[in-house]
């Protein structure tokens, strides 16, 4: 149902998001956007991969993140403007912050759900929304991005 299709969307989110952390390094960004729009028009221009890379992720992530966020009653036009926030050409903290951003949203989802979980279940025993390795992913990201990013607060519990 709607519930598991948003755990799935959580999950595939994390790592599309942890693909495109690594991308966003390896565009090798400073602090000057237009500086940072020429050289990578240069690399594209002469066969560089990085800025082909990075946006390509980021439409990945931008259409997961827009599934998630359909499913919770956010508007195309909405939805449309977190486009506009992974900028191949930001500043390496501009690019920290869209992430860290997509990360709270995701994890305002997982709290959403988490109480759903509860509620309906009559217990304080959270429901194991991602799985092992998004687990580490999130954890990863949580340090690698300065600790902004709110991993999971739950440990993974083994379903039988």
């Amino acid at each position: 149902g709607k519930t598991a299709n948003n755990i799935d969307s959580l999950n595939t989110a994390v790592d599309h998001l942890n693909t495109l952390s690594t991308y966003a390094d390896a565009l090798k960004n400073g602090n000057i956007q237009l500086a940072n729009q020429v050289a990578q028009s240069f690399a594209t221009a002469t066969g560089g991969s990085a800025a082909t890379n990075y946006k390509t992720m980021a439409t990945a992530v931008e259409s997961e993140v827009a599934s998630l966020l359909k499913k919770t009653g956010a508007t195309d036009q909405e939805i449309s403007s977190w486009r506009g926030n992974f900028s191949s050409a930001q500043s390496p903290a501009q690019l920290k912050g869209a992430l860290n951003t997509v990360l709270s949203v995701m994890h305002g989802r997982e709290q959403a759900l988490q109480q759903r979980w509860k509620t309906g279940m009559g217990t304080k025993q959270p429901y194991p929304i991602y799985g092992e390795e998004q687990s580490k992913i999130l954890s990863d990201l949580q340090a690698k991005e300065g600790g902004a990013a709110p991993a999971s607060k739950y440990k993974i519990i083994e379903v039988r």
